[in-house]
């Protein structure tokens, strides 16, 4: 998850705004950042700010049991681009991606909540990407995250959840995949130009692990898992072994991020067109 930074005068500035009178709402349309990483930001130097009002409330049961592909897919987003404090029962997700965010909070509170609350921009990341962040304040859905494996600082110790049926493990997958996965298409500069494709996944080595496991034991493929800086990377090889990954996880799927859909369709077009070896200038 992206860490939205606001410099010390800035956020001295809007600390006095805020003291005179200025809502949260109205300094976020100010400054370019959400409502919920301003009230962050000012609860972190110390300010007591009175949120007892709820302007949506989330529908029942959710993460009560992962029995949709919504719900297996955004626990895997969350897994990956979330954080849930369960000290103060918040849920944050950040991401550059607008619409996952959007659809993530017409899940929580339904298609009449109004894009004026559902999506406000929060920064931007160090590619200077727009980020997009929202924030969940709820006791029970924090309480029930938290049985399912998502742990407050769990970037070095989340586990693979263990309470999800077999038939939305890949919504889960696709999920954690679409925060904390990556594809791309590279090509070799030799006189065919041979387009490769890459596949990847970061985590912990249990998530790594477990997720490699599955695309074994569901497609025989087989999977590395190696260092990267303080994590782990799970990868998979070999353009048809990719893509018989890729074409799992999406087939019947009705949520997904379009950017990392997009890259899948391209691969899909390489593929069944056989543009595997190009020459140079064709």
């Amino acid at each position: 998850m992206e860490k939205i930074i606001i410099k010390k005068d800035e956020l001295n500035k809007i600390k006095k705004e805020y003291k005179k009178g200025s809502s949260l709402t109205t300094l976020s349309e100010k400054y370019p950042y959400s409502r919920d990483v301003i009230g962050f930001r000012l609860r972190e130097i110390g300010l007591n700010l009175d949120h007892t009002k709820q302007i949506f409330v989330p529908k029942k049961g959710l993460f009560e049991k992962i029995k949709t592909e919504k719900e297996a897919y955004y626990l895997g987003l969350l897994f990956a681009d979330g954080y849930n404090n369960t000290d103060r029962y918040v849920i944050e997700l950040t991401l550059i991606d607008e619409e996952v965010v959007k659809g993530f909070m017409y899940f929580i509170y339904g298609k009449k909540t109004t894009k004026k609350y559902i999506v406000r921009r929060g920064g931007y990341n160090k590619n200077g990407k727009p980020i997009y962040s929202v924030r969940i304040c709820d006791k029970k859905i924090s309480l029930r995250l938290k049985k399912l494996g998502m742990v407050k600082a769990k970037s070095k110790i989340l586990m693979f959840p263990k309470k999800i049926h077999k038939k939305y493990l890949k919504h889960f997958i696709r999920g954690y995949f679409d925060g904390d996965g990556s594809i791309w298409i590279t090509k070799d500069k030799s006189k065919y130009n041979y387009k490769a494709f890459g596949f990847r996944i970061l985590g912990t080595e249990d998530i790594c692990s477990n997720i490699g496991k599955y695309f074994c034991n569901n497609l025989h493929i087989p999977f590395s898992i190696r260092n990267n800086r303080t994590i782990k990377e799970m990868k998979i090889c070999g353009n048809r072994q990719i893509l018989n990954c890729l074409n799992h996880i999406y087939k019947g799927s009705k949520v997904k991020m379009k950017r990392k859909y997009r890259v899948y369709l391209k691969m899909k077009e390489i593929q069944k067109t056989k543009r595997q070896y190009i020459k140079r200038g064709d």
